[in-house]
């Protein structure tokens, strides 16, 4: 191969790169402006009920509780 041509590739490689991570940071603020926008607006009873969830969830996982 020629050195250009692979110059050509590392600066498509990096470009792919940076292009990636942009549209990974712009995902990231919408669905984080999305998830405030939900807790904010949700009743105290939707936010007891995920405590619980959450709860239950890592007493199954450290086995306080045996499933029958």
């Amino acid at each position: 191969m020629d050195t250009t041509e692979i110059d050509k590739k590392k600066k498509i490689a990096a470009l792919t790169g940076v292009l990636y991570y942009l549209k990974n940071e712009e995902n990231e603020k919408k669905m984080q402006t999305g998830l405030k926008t939900h807790f904010n607006t949700a009743s105290p009873w939707a936010s007891y009920n995920r405590q619980s969830i959450m709860q239950m969830r890592s007493l199954m996982q450290r086995g306080t509780i045996r499933r029958r």
